[in-house]
């Protein structure tokens, strides 16, 4: 019963690092993104 609730909290953390990823990707490829966006705050 606790594997799936697992499974589930992983699935969601892999999403949100892949979608820090592509923001990532997405502004150093010079495309718009707010300012405030938490990836632009890494070095």
């Amino acid at each position: 019963m606790t594997n799936t609730r697992k499974n589930r909290k992983l699935r969601t953390t892999v999403r949100s690092v892949l979608a820090g990823f592509d923001a990532g990707a997405r502004i150093r490829h010079g495309a718009r993104v707010p300012k405030d966006h938490p990836s632009r705050r890494r070095p």
